[in-house]
């Protein structure tokens, strides 16, 4: 039943060999008429949208791998070395059969303990050779997942690998190997779905012993999704000020809204007495424009100011020494961690100070905004054309 070459998809005994020769369109389209009525009209409409119709009733969309029957026999009697890689070549198998069996994607439900618990059983005393062995392995897992193509002969696995509850110190170096790894191998690399799983106790506050790890994936989900990190890095301005305050000097939308406020809003008229006076377009940008869009301008300050001050993702991003945070950053901590550090153990008063804090990071804001307000009027410009 399972065949795991790179043969055409369609000669596979499988539900899309199955599909393919009665017809996609027409297998579709008789799944589509055999659901309720007010779901069919939905899709139909383009209101909903039924993924999959063409595996509907005969396959899966997602499946978790189940360990519980790992085949432990298969290992006896192996090396340590030996071990770790027919596991990974175990897997690599099963990722195979599988996907070549169902529509959707595959997970491991806790990769790094579920590894840790395998490794404990077919191995023993590992030994720093033994755990290059095993980080070359994983490396090499990670590659297998990105490149392999033998999924019905056409496309790539979707591997998802659930990490963050390490429970012991093997399963931590197994999360620190894989994120290590999927980071060192490049932009190009980004598969398998890595999932961090967030758990109190485990790693969700400063002072719990996976906090590292979250930390170190929260980098590397910066480095592979976010273009600009590649930017910033690039520029070599990780962990500077200038990380913070040059993304968001220039706003596009905010150059957009300044331009349809110059040619909607500053009568032609004004432009054309200036040239008569002899202004070139130099003078008349200067000396005309500007000063009738101080009202624009002001607000757009007032935005510019308004965001830099309540950003805390850059800094989170591309900011790792404490001495650098800029306010928010700290108050952002300071909620996640839940006043912890605040109030000496006291809730109520850990509760009343985030408050404070919260209130206090606001004030700058709320004494300037007086001072801005009078740009809001509008109607300033339209005095500028007598007659």
């Amino acid at each position: 039943m399972k065949q795991t070459n790179n043969e055409n998809a369609a000669n596979r005994i499988s539900y899309v060999g199955n599909n393919y020769s009665i017809g996609e369109k027409k297998f579709k389209s008789k799944i589509l008429n055999g659901l309720p009525k007010e779901w069919r009209e939905l899709h139909q409409s383009g209101m909903i949208h039924i993924h999959d119709l063409d595996a509907y009733g005969q396959t899966y969309n997602c499946l978790t791998f189940d360990l519980k029957d790992f085949p432990y026999s298969d290992f006896k009697g192996l090396s340590n070395t030996h071990a770790i890689i027919h596991l990974f070549q175990y897997f690599e198998i099963l990722i195979e059969e599988m996907g070549n069996e169902q529509s959707g994607g595959m997970a491991f439900a806790n990769f790094e303990n579920e590894i840790a618990e395998i490794l404990s059983k077919i191995t023993t005393n590992l030994s720093e050779t033994d755990m290059s062995v095993l980080d070359a392995s994983i490396r090499e897992f990670i590659i297998f997942c990105n490149e392999n193509h033998t999924r019905m002969g056409m496309t790539s696995y979707y591997v998802t690998l659930n990490i963050g509850l390490a429970s012991n110190e093997l399963a931590r170096r197994i999360d620190e190997m894989l994120l290590d790894n999927f980071e060192s191998l490049g932009d190009m690399v980004y598969k398998p779905n890595i999932v961090f799983k967030l758990k109190e106790g485990f790693n969700r506050y400063p002072y719990d012993k996976n906090y590292d790890l979250f930390k170190k994936s929260l980098l590397l989900t910066a480095k592979k999704m976010i273009p600009t990190y590649l930017l910033i890095s690039k520029l070599q301005m990780l962990d500077t000020m200038w990380a913070i305050i040059i993304p968001g000097c220039v706003s596009v939308s905010n150059i957009i809204v300044i331009r349809t406020y110059m040619s909607t809003s500053i009568p032609n008229e004004l432009q054309e007495a200036a040239r008569i006076d002899g202004c070139s377009d130099f003078q008349i940008f200067l000396r005309v424009i500007l000063p009738l869009c101080r009202p624009i301008l002001f607000v757009m300050v007032l935005y510019a100011i308004v965001g830099y001050w309540n950003n805390y993702f850059n800094a989170l991003l591309y900011i790792q020494s404490t001495d650098l945070y800029p306010l928010q950053r700290v108050l952002q901590d300071m909620l996640v961690s839940n006043g912890n550090s605040l109030g000496g153990g006291d809730p109520n008063l850990q509760e009343q100070l985030k408050y404070v804090t919260i209130v206090v990071s606001s004030l700058p804001l709320l004494i300037i905004y007086p001072f801005f307000q009078k740009y809001f009027e509008k109607g300033v410009v339209m005095g500028g054309v007598k007659g």
